[in-house]
């Protein structure tokens, strides 16, 4: 095979295009492990030992300065740098925002002064690149924040902090001395201390928890090697999904690529088994045909795997300038650890020679003498071949009753989550697995049914594609096999997506009714309430009353106060018509039974109500303006905003906050309208990701068809010869490999589309809890997009291998040998 490169050549590409990514998997987690270690260890320095919050502890650590003056008097001890770590909340016009505050930091190559200095008193503040584009302060802009009381402040300078500075570093900060925090809080005392020395690690650790007053305040007493520990775990969260979901991808990939290669080493023995016999009738044994087919089959893993080994590392070296800023994904530079090479190596070695096993042995057991035969075929033991489908019909069936379990059984027995997803993923590789197995028999009678119209829509060339299409059983289910993995996780992952996206967003709606609910830091006026009503966004709104009461159990009940003529406001389809005085609106997760009486007691007095159980008013828990006054005289007022259908909510949110604002001071907006954006976007980025991802295992299976295709072209020279020497033209030979290509991808595009839709609900559904509202989505436009581009990349995959056919002059084609 090796004398004869080309035909090796797609399935190197494909070898090659698996390897790389698991190497780029694994080359990533790399980078990123070194990078995070690197910013860990930049956050603390040359420090030796590090006091910061226990874990255990939610309170945090008391570090007063008499504390800080007792470690630096501490023999060993050259410095001790204090940190203080808060938040507060920044005051405009018209909106609140959280801030991150901390002292100022050192800078250094990761955090640097952006614009301006760093704060020296008091009244002075410093902000990160996030805080000022957020409210687009430069120096000398004055800010207002809030803890207890608000404090204002000069901002000096905006400052680029890095990972070495924050872990937080996509939230707004706030840099104020330790003399400006304490103005703006009250706080005496530091809550992260750097102890600097000339001591080792453990013996300046050793040294300060020998000191009376550090039991006392509530601190971890850490070595810096310890610290970098925890601040790596902490920035690693993502990092290590995002490296296990690649990893998880590139498993897929290869799986493809093996599929592919198996088809190309089962389609080369085959055609060489007259030159095998050959070798067996000179004086060659079994063992060495097969080691020698084995030998050929790990030079080509080998030499796949080392060109996989440079496209993965070309691909993080290209990731790294393109991830700076990313709070997930920063990466200083490629970074290799040994099992970077090494696993992709031994993947792509292992994959090659597994892939040529069985086509080896297959070829050595046929007789050297029936081998030198023309039309040889493997000879297959009876049983085995009729033994082979019922296995897979029962893999198969046995992989959608356990898909049904994690998908249906395990959620409505309120089972966690992640076991439902895991057992989901076990029936669905089950099934897949079975689906392959018998697609020597679905693939056939698929490929007939697509055919029959094929023939009459394509004339001749289509009729001699339908026929070639199921010549080889074996041959046409492996092909399509790779294909078919790669469509149904596309379809999976959309259908899912849309699935999901829906059923968030009713949930958003069920237990979020409004999409924007307006409060202000003083009492929303009268004035406001009258011009929310006038605005082009708002379709509808109404006044609503917040408060709170206890059952006679001492259960706490959030209440909210609404007019019964304010079903406009809503925009999940919530009936109020229960709702009158002396009513208490509830939905399902309240557990009460409907018409029961309950007694609340408010502010005022104890007040019994009766019982309206609603299946859509979870989270409303509404009275009317009446009762509500009967539990609380003076309940928090505010205003419940529906948006006009259509607009964009971010831009609407932020003209109707502008609006009220004017009006009155203080104004804060709370738009679940906004999540449901955020939702859509987040959706559609893992989609998008997760499908570029997955083009990948598309791009091999489509170089698994087109490698097909080019050897069925050389094994059919001369029956292509024959057919142009009878009058077909070369339109009409390249025509018909293009039906064929097509006709392929069809039919793992019907098979895909089918299992892809199940899957897609199987997993949305094993995600969502029993009591969530499950609505499922099929979105046909994007079904149909997926159609269209897996014909086409079929069609494309054929166009190399007919023009190379096309050219080849009928006498040539009809000429003996190879």
């Amino acid at each position: 095979m090796l004398t004869s490169p080309r035909r090796l050549l797609s399935a190197a590409l494909a070898l090659a295009l698996g390897v790389g990514f698991v190497a780029a998997a694994l080359m990533l987690a790399s980078s990123l492990d070194t990078s995070l270690r690197a910013a860990a260890g930049g956050a603390t320095r040359d420090a030796k030992v590090v006091l910061t919050q226990d874990p255990d502890s939610a309170a945090p650590p008391t570090l007063p300065e008499s504390y800080v003056a007792t470690l630096r008097a501490l023999p060993g001890v050259d410095r001790v740098r204090p940190v203080v770590s808060t938040y507060a909340g920044s005051v405009d016009d018209n909106s609140a925002q959280t801030f991150l505050v901390q002292t100022p930091p050192e800078l250094s190559d990761r955090t640097q002064l952006l614009e301006g200095r760093l704060p020296g008193s008091d009244r002075e503040a410093a902000v990160n690149r996030v805080a000022a584009e957020l409210r687009g302060w430069r120096p000398g802009d004055t800010a207002t924040f809030e803890v207890e009381d608000r404090q204002e402040y000069t901002i000096v300078g905006i400052v680029d902090a890095g990972a070495d500075t924050t872990a937080y570093r996509e939230m707004p900060h706030v840099f104020l001395t330790m003399e400006g925090i304490q103005r703006l809080s009250g706080r005496t005392s530091y809550t992260d201390l750097y102890v600097h020395g000339t001591l080792p690690e453990a013996e300046l650790r050793n040294a300060v928890l020998a000191v009376p007053e550090t039991a006392g305040t509530g601190a971890a007493v850490l070595t810096a090697s310890e610290a970098s520990d925890q601040r790596v775990r902490e920035f690693t969260r993502g990092s290590e999904q995002l490296a296990a979901m690649l990893l998880a991808f590139g498993a897929v990939a290869v799986i493809v690529a093996g599929l592919v290669v198996a088809n190309t080493f089962a389609i080369l023995v085959a055609q060489r088994t007259r030159q095998l016999a050959l070798l067996r009738t000179v004086g060659a044994t079994q063992g060495q045909v097969f080691r020698t087919v084995l030998a050929e089959a790990a030079v080509l893993g080998l030499v796949s795997a080392l060109v996989g080994l440079g496209l993965g590392a070309a691909a993080v070296a290209g990731i790294a300038p393109l991830s700076q800023g990313n709070p997930v994904l920063a990466i200083d530079g490629l970074a290799i650890a040994p099992r970077d090479i090494v696993v992709p190596l031994v993947v792509g070695v292992a994959l090659a020679v597994g892939a040529a096993l069985i086509p080896a042995r297959q070829a050595t057991r046929v007789p050297p003498l029936a081998a030198m035969r023309p039309q040889v075929a493997t000879a297959v033991d009876p049983r085995v071949r009729q033994g082979r489908p019922v296995v897979a019909l029962v893999v198969t069936l046995t992989g959608f009753v356990i898909l049904v379990a994690g998908a249906v059984a395990l959620p409505l027995a309120n089972v966690a989550a992640s076991l439902s997803v895991l057992v989901g993923i076990a029936g669905g590789l089950l099934s897949v697995a079975g689906v392959l197995g018998v697609g020597r028999r679905i693939v056939p009678v698929l490929a007939r049914l697509l055919g029959a119209g094929l023939r009459r829509a394509g004339g001749l060339p289509a009729e001699l594609a339908a026929d070639n299409a199921v010549r080889n059983p074996g041959r046409a289910a492996a092909t399509t096999g790779a294909l078919l993995v790669g469509v149904t996780l596309v379809t999976m992952m959309t259908v899912g997506a849309a699935t999901g996206q829906a059923s968030i967003e009713a949930d958003l709606a069920r237990h979020y009714p409004m999409d924007v609910e307006v409060t202000s830091w003083e009492l929303l006026s009268d004035a406001q309430v009258e011009l929310a009503a006038t605005l082009p966004d708002v379709a509808a709104s109404t006044v609503l009353l917040s408060s709170s009461a206890t059952t006679e159990d001492g259960q706490w009940v959030p209440l909210r106060g609404m007019e019964p003529d304010s079903a406009g406001v809503l925009r999940a389809p919530i009936d109020l018509g229960q709702l009158t005085d002396g009513v208490l609106l509830v939905g399902p997760e309240m557990k009460l039974p409907d018409g029961v009486p309950i007694t609340l007691t408010g502010a005022e007095r104890q007040v019994t109500l009766t019982v309206a159980v609603n299946p859509r008013a979870d989270g409303l828990n509404a009275v009317t303006p009446a009762t509500m006054a009967q539990l609380d005289p003076h309940p928090m007022r505010s205003l419940g905003v529906r948006l006009v259908d259509g607009v964009d909510p971010v831009g609407a949110v932020a003209r109707v906050g502008a609006a009220l604002g004017e009006v009155g001071p203080g104004v804060d907006v709370n738009s679940v309208a906004e999540r449901r954006v955020q939702v859509q976007q987040m959706i559609d980025t893992v989609l998008l990701v997760v499908l570029g991802l997955l083009a990948v295992a598309v791009v091999i299976a489509v170089v698994g068809i087109g490698n097909t295709l080019a050897l069925s072209v050389h094994e059919r020279r001369q029956e292509s010869g024959l057919l142009r020497a009878m009058g077909l033209t070369r339109g009409q030979l390249r025509a018909s490999l293009g039906w064929e290509a097509v006709l392929l991808a069809a039919v793992a595009v019907v098979l895909g589309l089918v299992l892809g839709i199940v899957y897609g609900f199987a997993g949305v559904s094993a995600l969502v809890s029993a009591d969530a509202e499950l609505l499922l989505r099929v979105p046909w436009e994007r079904l149909a997009l997926i159609v269209v581009v897996a014909l086409l990349a079929g069609w494309l995959a054929s166009v190399l291998p007919s023009i190379r056919a096309a050219k080849v002059p009928p006498a040539a084609a009809l000429a003996l040998g190879e």
